[in-house]
């Protein structure tokens, strides 16, 4: 079909707004340009329930440039306009700053032939903004003031943002960059990732998962149907929880705290204190400088180099630890619980330590590379004592249907 297009202007003074209506393919195009100047800042500019997708830039200019541009599928000219005068938004100001302004009465417009809303704005950074949306996404980029966003059913992007950051969206992503303040997002229905963040965040998504890279300051991050990854932190601590993924931390300069009900963690390279748990996986860690507690209630727990003190407890899988020894004057201690499991540490010849070790039920034994008492007290019961060195730090192991294996290590 050989594409038509005309162009006709509605009005130019009104309000400084010029619209113009172009035809193609069938669809009546309608353009409003309006600006307004912002006299003074700090200020705000609000909006409720817009009907299609926003784009927002800050600028170093001290005035509002709004663009709205809406495609209308109608037989004639006059039914488009009809409508478009229903659906139409204006750039206002008032008492408390400025404000697209509409007069809807119901949102059904979209089945009515209205088939798309695009909001474009360039406003100063310092402005403070606080917008809803009916299905429609956002892309805002460098404001340094407040923000407060919610959508019914769209995607967010969040790029350049400094200061108070709250967003929310009911079935759509959020994806942000280059965040700094106190930071809240949530998403009822899809994925968060971040990059380049500082401040205080909080996140939480009902069936998506959680990435994150490059993360300072406090992390709270939780889903209830997808995984977590974080990639890069320094800060005080993170809080990660799922209900039913996996949760992977790497390079992390923080304590740390990973719960998950459904599925395995990984962390590597922590400098920091670690709480890991979960309840349905296996547990994995790779060079922790801190004290760490691991506990899964069904699966295996692995961790290579921890140079803390390490309590760890499984009730169903085998149990392997190796210990470092680089700070003798801090905690070292050493517990582990299998249940239905085998225990295998490594600890360091030079490691000053004392030895209790119990293995009990069935397919049960206990070898040590270091020079111990080690007694069968039945069928059913050895156990085995001992001093390594000086024997400044505890060294508790149980093994219930497993055996307990403990070796020497160069470290």
């Amino acid at each position: 079909m050989k594409k038509i297009i005309f162009l006709i202007f509605l009005a130019s003074i009104i309000f400084g707004q010029e619209t113009k209506i172009s035809n193609v393919n069938g669809s009546y195009v309608f353009v409003t340009d309006s600006k307004l100047s912002v006299k003074k800042l700090p200020t705000q500019l609000t909006a409720n329930e817009l009907l299609g997708d926003v784009f927002l830039r800050g600028t170093d200019n001290n005035e509002i440039r709004f663009t709205e541009k809406i495609e209308i599928k109608k037989r004639s000219k006059n039914d488009a306009k009809e409508l478009w005068e229903k659906v139409h938004t204006e750039l206002k100001s008032d008492d408390n700053g400025y404000k697209l302004s509409n007069d809807l009465k119901h949102k059904r417009y979209f089945r009515n032939g209205l088939k798309s809303i695009k909001y474009i704005l360039d406003v100063p950074k310092e402005i403070s903004i606080a917008l809803s949306s009916v299905g429609g996404d956002f892309n805002i980029n460098n404001i340094s003031g407040e923000i407060e966003l919610v959508t019914t059913g769209g995607d967010v992007i969040l790029k350049e943002l400094n200061g108070k950051i709250f967003t929310k969206t009911m079935g759509g992503d959020i994806n942000s960059f280059a965040l700094e303040g106190n930071i809240d997002l949530y998403s009822a229905g899809g994925d968060i990732e971040c990059k380049n963040i500082i401040g205080n965040t909080k996140m939480k998504t009902m069936g998506g998962d959680i990435i994150l890279e490059v993360i300072k300051g406090r992390i709270e991050a939780k889903t209830f149907g997808g995984d977590i990854e974080i990639n890069e932190f320094d800060g005080k601590t993170i809080d990660l929880k799922t209900f039913g993924g996996d949760i992977k931390a790497i390079n992390i300069k923080g304590d740390l705290n990973a719960n998950t009900k459904g599925g395995d963690i990984e962390i590597n390279d922590i400098k920091g204190n670690v709480e890991a748990e979960t309840a349905g996986g296996d547990v994995e860690g790779i060079k922790i400088i801190g004290n760490a507690v691991v506990k899964t209630a069904g699966g295996e727990i692995i961790i290579n180099d921890i140079s803390g003190s390490i309590e760890s407890e499984t009730m169903s899988g085998d149990i392997e630890i190796s210990k470092s020894y680089t700070n003798p004057k801090k905690d070292n201690s050493i517990t582990l619980k299998s249940r239905n499991g085998s225990i295998l540490l490594n600890i360091p010849q030079s490691m000053d330590g004392v030895i209790d070790a119990t293995a009990e039920g069935y397919g049960l034994d206990i070898v040590s590379d270091f020079d111990i008492n080690i007694s069968k007290i039945n069928s059913r019961k050895i156990v085995a004592k001992g001093k390594i060195n000086s024997g400044t730090h505890k060294i508790e192991l149980n093994a219930v249907n497993g055996e307990i294996i403990i070796k020497k290590s160069n470290k």
